[in-house]
Parts: structure tokens; C-alpha cells; sequence
């Protein structure tokens, strides 16, 4: 093949790649799941600005369900004291651990599906967690006194 030919290719084979993710990073057109997927991420039903939405607005509760490799609602507050649950809904194993490891801070167990998680949060301020198999799963728990 002729190094020009090359060339054609390798724009083609670029063209592609980007139009691809493009695709995984809009979640597609409309409510469409796109036609490709980089991963169980990528299979969730939210688009990224569902996505984008619901990690900037904090919700005030106590209940966290972990399903879809996502932590739903992705922002709690909780005040001083108060005891937050995960719930693992996905088949596979997820945990919650601080991305700042600390006393006051939740260290959790793998859990199965079905399986639930609680942590007392006693001091105030924010807490980023992730699932340590699956780092990109993100969540903050803000805690007021």
C-alpha cells in the first residue's frame, strides 16, 4: 500500500473514532442508547446531562442505591449524625470508600446484590466516595451540623 493510501486510511480510521465517541459522550440522539458502548458506564439509560444535573444538585437523604454503575442520587446532604444506607441493585459487586481515606469517613465492605452498606457521618463537611472496582464511580455526601 502506498504511503498516501496509508494515510487515507489512518484519516478514515481517526474520522471514526472520534464520531464514535462523540456518540458515547451524548448518550446518542433522544432516549436512544448509543450504538456503541465503552463499557457497563456507558450502558446507563441517563444521558450525560441527566447525568451532569444530578451530580450538581445535592439531595437532603439518607437512602443511596447503587445501580446501573452509578451511585443514585450521585450528591446527598445528611446532617451530623445521621446514618446513610447503600444498597447495591446491580449484579455485580460495588463498595463505598472515601476517596480521602479517614475515621470519619465510609470504608465499605464489597456487597452483593441486595446487599446494604450503612455509615454514621459525625463530622461535618464533604465526603467524595467512589466503588473501588469501578473508580468512576463518583459520588459526595455533604454533611452539615
Amino acid at each position: 500500500m502506498s504511503k498516501q493510501m496509508t494515510g487515507v486510511v489512518i484519516g478514515a480510521v481517526v474520522i471514526v473514532a472520534i464520531a464514535i465517541g462523540v456518540i458515547v459522550a451524548t448518550g446518542g440522539s433522544g432516549n436512544k442508547k448509543p450504538a456503541y458502548t465503552a463499557g457497563p458506564a456507558a450502558n446507563s439509560s441517563k444521558s450525560s446531562s441527566d447525568m451532569s444535573s444530578m451530580s450538581s444538585q445535592a439531595v437532603a437523604t439518607n437512602s443511596v442505591e447503587i445501580k446501573d454503575y452509578m451511585f443514585t442520587p450521585m450528591a446527598i446532604t445528611v446532617k451530623a449524625g445521621d446514618t446513610v444506607t447503600w444498597t447495591n441493585k446491580d449484579s455485580v459487586q460495588h463498595n463505598v470508600v472515601a476517596d480521602t481515606p479517614s475515621s470519619d469517613a465510609p470504608d465499605g465492605p464489597l456487597l452483593a446484590q441486595g446487599e446494604s452498606y450503612k455509615f454514621t457521618f459525625n463530622k461535618a463537611g464533604t465526603y467524595s466516595i467512589h466503588c473501588m472496582p469501578h473508580p468512576y464511580m463518583k459520588a459526595t455526601v455533604t454533611v452539615t451540623q
